[in-house]
């Protein structure tokens, strides 16, 4: 490797040179900001006539050339080698513009834009990436561009073309050529070209996780192969996970790495968890993992925009999982809707998956059950699938869980339902719930979401006026104001929401204001139907309202129909609340929903860690030995061993210690796993805690 400090101006009138923007770097990315930053250092630059630094660019050098024009790989600095390109034509063109043969122009284009004799492949001394080539020749020929496509080298050339003026061009090209930067040269064969790329972080733009990745993947290999990979695999999955400008690839191998590790993988560590559990591999070996992201990135794509499934009922779907804010469940849902897609499952059946999980989330927000034990639910669930009996077992595993991840059941529902404060709820559960009740099993779908025209109606009001006072007793205003106000019996939807303010029941019900039909009665809502039967609103009607829409809920989020056979939950401890153990017997476990016993009725704490360690083994083997081979003591040879238990053909783990080291080795595998809600101990009714 060398590094020399060099002046931007030399190095980019090299003779005879290409720089080259390998396909495995990230798009040219730098904004408005960025580039109003430049402008301003170089004029600074050029009106005190003083040196300005602007970071390095680190290139791959490995001496070939072709057709005599060297190329130089830039694998750091490429937003900056390109925006000054941009800066350099746009001061070309201004000049041009004045004098057609101004000799500042022509030195400009031939000194810093284009190589004078190359061939048309390698006449542009800066080389980008394809999406953007066609960009750049087009400015420097002054060819047509599409207008309706947005395009960061178009939009910052035209920033600089407006920057230019008669009183500050001088004071620019001064100020270019006060810049200096770290030329910092790779030797292809004897440097770590990636190990130095991830050490770099002076691009002015942090890279993504999947920016690392992608460079990760291509970076060692040949030219040709690298095309073909992103060709055929990269470039797909980049456009399938964008919304528009917003870029989600990070997060969908987020979710892939969930669900192939089982473990939530924190957002600034996606690119090192990718490196673990893909270590470079030969060109077979990567294509068999790309082929597999590939595949799930259409119907991750799907999930992020729900207007590219073409059926209504399942976008429908997508669009409410979406708007209760359920993306832990992503992890899942790709792959069951790639199932879906690849016909593994028919329409009908995804539709009802789709409909069970906005039950799971729905019914628990109503018992207000803590939304952080999701993503470990969903990072399992599909393992817990028995192809067989796919739809089934998936309602099995989730309503056979216990404790703050279960679901809750109808009782609980109604219970809750009565005094629950729904209208305080952050976010749109309320919306969600509001509109699902509202358009259930109707012929004629009514917009809530989203539509400013419906709004949220308290029947009694916020801010009764007297005449509530005198309507109700005492008791009942109280309880109404205190108690009832914000409660699902006591909100309604309305078109006329200011008009209806705080006024009496009565005035709510047959308000017509001039000829607008503003009341209860005249409403074609539903969620009014009830209100036009009734002439007052006491604790009498609103129980009974309540009622109706309680019978309604547990109708659109039906539980399905399959017996679970369960023990009561009343003994069952988290094994990370459990202090001590020794000297207690355990009745049974529950583990990931499933009740473990051993045959005689008692589950000995030995046969414990290894059920644990088996599972979570079998699920994730390579992670498993990483991050728990010296805590578990875990390996082949058993010399010094007093009670080896096998979790596999290979590998042992020694059970011969007390039941608090037992239970310490227990947490560490759930720790690392980060399944702390997934293990639950109960002891026998003699055995206290």
């Amino acid at each position: 490797m060398k590094a020399n400090e060099v002046r931007l101006t030399d190095f980019l009138s090299k003779t005879d040179t290409q720089f080259v923007i390998p396909i495995y770097q990230r798009n040219y990315d730098w904004k408005k900001n960025h580039c109003e930053q430049l402008i301003n250092d170089i004029l600074e630059a050029g009106r005190n006539e003083k040196i300005h630094f602007i970071g390095s660019i680190v290139y791959v050098h490995d001496g070939v050339y072709s057709s005599g024009i060297k190329e130089l790989v830039v694998i750091d600095g490429q937003q900056r080698i390109t925006t000054i390109t941009l800066l350099c034509i746009a001061l070309y063109h201004f000049l041009r513009e004045k004098n057609p043969t101004d000799m500042q122009a022509n030195k400009i284009l031939k000194q810093f834009i284009v190589n004078e004799f190359a061939e048309e492949n390698q006449r542009l001394k800066l080389k980008v990436s394809e999406n953007n080539d066609s960009d750049l020749k087009a400015l420097i020929n002054d060819y047509h561009t599409d207008e309706e496509t947005y395009s960061n080298i178009i939009t910052n050339y035209k920033y600089f073309k407006h920057q230019i003026s008669d009183e500050n061009v001088d004071t620019i090209l001064r100020g270019i050529n006060m810049l200096i930067f770290v030329e910092v040269s790779l030797d292809r064969i004897q440097d770590n070209a990636q190990r130095i790329f991830e050490s770099m972080n002076s691009t002015g733009l942090d890279l993504s996780q999947a920016d690392l990745i992608r460079n990760y993947i291509l970076m060692n290999l040949s030219a040709k192969e690298q095309n073909e990979i992103y060709k055929k695999y990269w470039e797909y999955i980049e456009i399938s996970t964008r919304i528009g400008a917003d870029n989600k690839m990070s997060e969908f191998i987020r979710d892939y790495l969930t669900l192939k590790t089982k473990c939530i993988t924190k957002e600034e560590e996606v690119y090192k968890t990718f490196k673990q559990k893909y270590p470079h591999q030969d060109i077979n070996q990567l294509e068999d993992v790309l082929s597999e992201i590939k595949q799930l990135a259409k119907p991750y794509s799907r999930l992020l925009s729900p207007t590219k499934e073409e059926d209504k009922k399942i976008q429908q779907e997508i669009k409410n999982i979406n708007l209760l804010k359920i993306n832990t469940s992503y992890p899942f849902l790709m792959k069951v809707y790639d199932d879906y897609l690849t016909d593994k499952i028919d329409k009908d059946c995804f539709y009802r998956i789709l409909r069970f999980i906005q039950t799971f989330a729905i019914r628990r927000f109503v018992l207000d059950l803590p939304t952080n034990s999701f993503n470990k639910i969903f990072m399992v669930l599909y393992d817990r699938i028995d192809q067989s009996n796919y739809e089934e077992s998936i309602y099995k595993y989730i309503m056979s869980l216990g404790g703050k991840q279960r679901i809750p059941n109808d009782s609980e529902i109604r219970e809750t339902l009565k005094d629950k404060d729904i209208y305080s709820a952050r976010g749109k559960n309320k919306e969600y719930l509001l509109a699902q009740l509202e358009n259930w099993q109707n012929k004629e779908f009514v917009e809530i979401v989203g539509n400013d025209n419906i709004t949220i109606e308290h029947i009694f009001p916020q801010t009764p006026n007297n005449d509530w006072k005198i309507q109700l007793n005492k008791e009942e205003y109280n309880d109404f104001a205190s108690t009832y106000l914000h409660t699902l019996g006591n909100l309604t939807l309305s078109g006329n929401n200011g008009s209806l303010g705080n006024k009496t029941f009565e005035q709510k019900k047959y308000m017509n204001y001039d000829g607008k039909e503003q009341g209860y009665i005249y409403s074609r809502l539903w969620m009014n139907s009830y209100l036009k039967t009734i002439d007052t609103w006491n604790i009498k009607n609103y129980q009974e309202r309540t009622k109706i829409l309680t019978d309604r809920f547990l109708e659109v989020w039906k539980l399905p129909n399959i017996h679970i056979e369960k023990d009561s939950y009343a003994g069952e401890i988290n094994i990370f609340d459990i202090d001590d153990p020794t000297g207690k017997t355990m009745q049974y476990a529950r583990f990931f929903g499933k009740i473990v016993r051993t045959t005689d009725s008692k589950l000995e704490y030995a046969g414990l860690l290894i059920y644990v360690a088996k599972n979570i083994y079998e699920i994730a083997p390579k992670e498993f030995i990483e991050n728990l081979s010296t805590e578990l003591n875990l390996g082949k040879d058993l010399p010094n061993w007093r009670r080896p238990q096998k979790i596999d053909e290979e590998y042992s783990i020694e059970t011969n210690l007390s039941a608090k080291d037992i239970f310490k080795r227990v947490r560490s595998i759930l720790n690392t796993f980060r399944l702390e809600e997934d293990l639950y101990i109960c002891f026998k009714d003699d055995d206290v805690i």
